[in-house]
């Protein structure tokens, strides 16, 4: 990811931000914090398949949405163009709202 965002001159994100919602600690892959801008990375094994990691996704997705992040979930079959269209449209959203 963050090869595909450096060739495209897009700004390079945070990785592995720590970051803690109700409580608890959660680690960001890739991050714009100022922004409120996540991009995560999520693999078929585990997420997909051992029961306890899919259910704690999808808190921690909440969890993270309540608090006000905007978390764009990558897989191993997103497109280049789309994570970086995605990304560019996430922190001009973003850039909007805080003016």
């Amino acid at each position: 990811m963050l090869e595909v965002l450096r060739a495209t001159g897009m700004p390079l994100p945070v990785q592995q931000f720590e970051v803690v919602v109700e409580g608890r600690r959660r680690i960001l892959d890739y991050a714009y914090p100022e922004d409120r801008v996540a991009l995560e990375f999520d693999g078929f094994n585990p997420h997909g398949t051992i029961r306890s990691i899919f259910d704690d996704g999808a808190i921690r997705r909440n969890d993270l949405e309540v608090a006000g992040w905007l978390v764009l979930h990558i897989t191993s079959k997103t497109s280049a163009v789309h994570l970086v269209d995605r990304t560019r449209q996430a922190l001009a959203l973003r850039r909007r709202c805080s003016v």
